[in-house]
């Protein structure tokens, strides 16, 4: 770890806040976004912060949309290509795993929420070695 910037999306904010702790720790930086009312607005705060990873929660009920919709969101968005690593609280679900799969996201990406720090950790470098070892220019 080098410093990397993830960007969360949450919308709980204490969720966002804990998972911001947690990375920081490891030695990430951080940025949290914990509202969302115009998807060209939110796409544009996330381009500014240059994301090497977008750690995302699977249910963002409160925004009403969907952690795939989020990515789909970014992608289209051109000048950004950050990474993506998903908590679900049903990361087994097959229909989940479905979704990312269709996306470019392994299964290796998305993570059961809640989740421990450890396995918080590992998902965020896993997710970033994962990256680095198939396209080596898009790493630091």
């Amino acid at each position: 770890m080098s410093g990397e910037v993830v960007v969360i999306v949450e919308n709980d904010p204490f969720q966002g806040w804990l998972h911001s702790e947690v990375l920081k720790q490891g030695g990430y930086k951080t940025h949290i976004v914990d509202k969302f009312s115009d998807p060209a607005e939110f796409t544009e705060e996330v381009e500014k912060m240059k994301p090497d990873l977008v750690l995302l929660d699977e249910m963002l009920s409160t925004w009403g949309v969907y952690g795939f919709e989020v990515v789909d969101l970014i992608r289209a968005h051109k000048v950004i290509y950050p990474l993506f690593a998903i908590l679900s609280i049903v990361a087994g679900n097959e229909k989940v795993l479905t979704r990312y799969h269709r996306r470019g996201i392994p299964g290796s990406c998305v993570a059961r929420k809640p989740c421990s720090k450890k396995e918080l950790l590992e998902l965020v470098s896993r997710t970033l070695k994962r990256e680095s070892d198939t396209h080596p220019a898009h790493s630091s």
